[in-house]
């Protein structure tokens, strides 16, 4: 296991700009996951590292080894993706071995890493199984093998589970997971799933227009996001963004808006102040309750929709040209209807704020302070 490091990495094709500026350091045995909507630059930037494509600028190392120039093979890197890419006519237990067989590795030593690998997958049963003979979730098993078995220095995963349906992707997913940490591989994972991503790794990297947006473990991202890109995509449903003015009277301030009239946090105060004359007020639906009516201290208006979840219910509510959601349990979001108008409390603790003009965040002291972050200079 190795570690690894892009410096201002950018990736040009004749008609886009994929990846911007990219300056990453992958830890040793720690897993990565690089997330983002489609045309993000995720898969380029793990293309990059694999040297399946050529950084147009900057320089990539695995370990203390430049790897700019070092054709793809020579990498010492494992690579797993989305359409497994098994040989049909070999047996699972010929598809395992075959990279050693490249490499001229005694027979002995492939019997006895084949048996490991087949031991820790579940798949000896199946070696003399044909890729066709498998289900979608035994042939995801076997290419993660084969590429585990060559004991690379970092392992890559492009978007490894995409082929398989809900359930069995969440089954595998915690295998994957939990076969890292066994093995402590240093892991790249690339999903446009942002609760793969949660879930999966130990930091994500969030990635949009080519450049990195926040680089943070699951719950401070979640919790502090870098910008409203950021707030808006991680999340399910993602954070709620509200649009407030600053007013003022005597010592006390207040954040008022559409959807808002609640105090403001004394150290927002003055960061705010200078923000400009708006800004967005942001919010996780699981942090407000119910408070009754609407009254002086609170979101709220009109509930426009209502879902019920079962273990949980999310309420939809609108005031002028603003809306946003609830998450409730279910014994309250029985007590709310259709047309109530309603008022919900926030612990000003949970409160984020952003630049209205450029979505970044207005970092305050002990209101929406973000943890250690990387973020692409601007």
């Amino acid at each position: 296991m190795a570690t690894a490091r892009l410096e201002n990495v950018t990736k040009r094709y004749p008609d886009q700009l994929a990846v911007d500026r990219v300056n990453l350091s992958i830890e040793k045995g720690e897993f990565l996951v690089l997330v983002g909507p489609s045309g993000c630059g995720k898969s380029t930037t793990l293309r990059m590292i694999a040297g399946l494509e050529h950084a147009t600028e900057g320089r990539i190392w695995i370990g203390d080894r430049l790897v700019n120039h070092v054709s793809a093979r020579d990498r010492d890197v494992a690579m797993v993706f989305q359409n497994y890419a098994l040989y049909p006519h070999m047996n699972v237990q010929k598809n395992l071995s075959y990279a050693l067989r490249l490499r001229r590795v005694s027979r002995s030593e492939i019997d006895t890493r084949v048996r490991r690998v087949a031991d820790s997958l579940d798949l000896t049963r199946l070696l003399a199984r044909k890729p066709g003979q498998l289900s979608g979730g035994q042939r995801q098993r076997v290419a993660l093998g084969r590429a585990i078995i060559r004991e690379p220095k970092i392992f890559l995963m492009d978007e490894p589970l995409s082929n398989l349906d809900a359930k069995l992707r969440v089954q595998t997913r915690s295998e994957i997971t939990q076969l890292q940490r066994n093995l402590g591989i240093t892991t790249v994972y690339v999903t446009h799933d942002q609760s793969e991503a949660m879930t999966m790794g130990t930091r994500i990297v969030v990635m949009k227009d080519g450049r990195i947006q926040q680089i943070d473990p699951p719950h401070q991202l979640y919790r502090y996001p870098a910008n409203t890109f950021v707030a808006r995509f991680i999340g399910t449903p993602p954070m709620n963004m509200v649009t407030c003015r600053l007013e003022r009277a005597g010592e006390t301030a207040r954040l008022v808006g559409d959807c808002a009239n609640v105090p403001c946090p004394e150290t927002a105060r003055a960061p705010l102040a200078a923000a400009g004359e708006t800004f967005i007020v942001g919010f996780r639906p699981e942090d407000i309750k119910v408070s009754g009516d609407i009254a002086n201290d609170a979101f709220g208006g009109e509930v426009i929709a209502f879902e019920d979840l079962g273990h949980e219910a999310l309420v939809t509510v609108s005031a002028g040209g603003e809306q946003f959601i609830a998450r409730l349990a279910p014994d309250i979001g029985e007590r709310v209807r259709l047309g109530d108008r309603v008022g919900f409390s926030v612990d000003s603790a949970r409160l984020r704020f952003f630049d209205r003009e450029t979505g970044t965040a207005i970092v305050t002291k002990g209101v929406g302070q973000s943890g250690n972050q990387e973020i692409n200079q601007r």
